[in-house]
């Protein structure tokens, strides 16, 4: 089990509201990274975009991390699940391990630690500026 933020050398974000995915990232060491959606069900965009960054992103996204959030292996589902069913799924590579969490939860329940949806609203951020990009290139914007 991957224990400090600085041994990550890759992660993966995979978010669902119902059987929707609405998001998904993944940055790799050497800076490439894929990203479709931006976390809300309404979004029409579901291309996956594939490219390199100029600088590599991980750092950045990483940054929002904490500790506590990477110690979590495993699957959990945060009771009461109120309304539609969300699945979220983080992954995260060293040079010699994995870890993996998946957190069950209902849109309108709450209840996720605050360290959850920083991470993921810092994922979503930090790589916006790529995305854009890539959504102008494809002539999506």
């Amino acid at each position: 089990m991957i224990q400090t933020v600085g041994e990550i050398i890759a992660a993966a974000i995979d978010w669902y509201v119902g059987d929707d995915n609405v998001f998904t990232l993944i940055l790799k060491p050497d800076g490439s990274l894929m990203r479709m959606g931006n976390g809300r069900p309404a979004w029409e965009d579901r291309d996956l975009y594939v490219g390199q960054a100029p600088q590599p992103l991980l750092p950045g996204v990483l940054a929002n991390l904490s500790p506590d959030l990477l110690a979590l292996d495993g699957g959990y589902q945060i009771d009461p699940v109120e309304g539609v069913l969300c699945r979220l799924i983080l992954r995260f590579w060293s040079e010699s391990d994995a870890n993996a969490v998946e957190l069950r939860y209902g849109a309108i329940s709450g209840g996720l630690p605050h360290e959850i949806p920083q991470y993921v609203s810092g994922a979503i951020e930090h790589t916006e500026p790529w995305y854009q990009a890539q959504r102008t290139v494809a002539g999506k914007s």
